[in-house]
């Protein structure tokens, strides 16, 4: 047999149950979307403050290398001014030494002797010339060696020419700095 609903409010009450279902989610659909769209402008507002402090970190990370390089610059520029100041402390004292050391040849050199030549290798001084006699090698050899700027002379040759009187010699010294 077919059951009829005799009674009316059953079909009201599930009419109303119906309508109440879908007000609940209605409800529910628009607080998740209130919700969801909350969180996502909160996100947005953290992810654009976190961008402007990465400008502005970025910003000063730029200004700081700009100044390390100018810091940089300058030492390189630095470290040229002080090579080329070594450069000329270095070519003042070799031209000093130089003429201390010609200047100390010339007050030690006996009448007796000619040097023909003078050699230099920082501080080793070889001199060439010749004399009239050994006595005269050796004479100034003492002279050298009561110099305050030369010490450990060495006669390194001293050959005598065959139809002359005067004896070659090589003389071999250091240089005090």
């Amino acid at each position: 047999m077919i059951q009829v609903n005799l009674l009316p409010w059953r079909k009201q009450a599930r009419y109303i149950k119906k309508v109440q279902f879908f007000i609940a989610l209605t409800v529910f659909c628009s607080l998740t979307i209130l919700v969801t769209a909350i969180i996502n402008v909160y996100y947005n507002i953290q992810l654009h403050e976190q961008s402007s402090l990465n400008n502005y970190l970025q910003s000063q990370i730029d200004v700081e290398k700009s100044t390390l390089d100018g810091l940089d610059q300058e030492q390189k520029a630095e470290l040229d001014l002080q090579v080329q100041l070594q450069f000329l402390i270095n070519l003042y004292n070799k031209n000093f030494n130089v003429i201390r050391l010609l200047n100390e040849i010339d007050a030690l050199v006996p009448q007796n002797i000619n040097l023909n030549k003078i050699e230099r290798i920082d501080t080793f001084v070889k001199l060439s010339g010749s004399a009239q006699t050994d006595a005269d090698v050796t004479l100034f050899k003492q002279a050298i060696e009561k110099s305050l700027i030369f010490y450990n002379p060495k006669v390194s040759q001293l050959t005598s020419e065959k139809n002359s009187t005067r004896v070659n010699f090589v003389l071999e010294v250091v240089q005090k700095e």
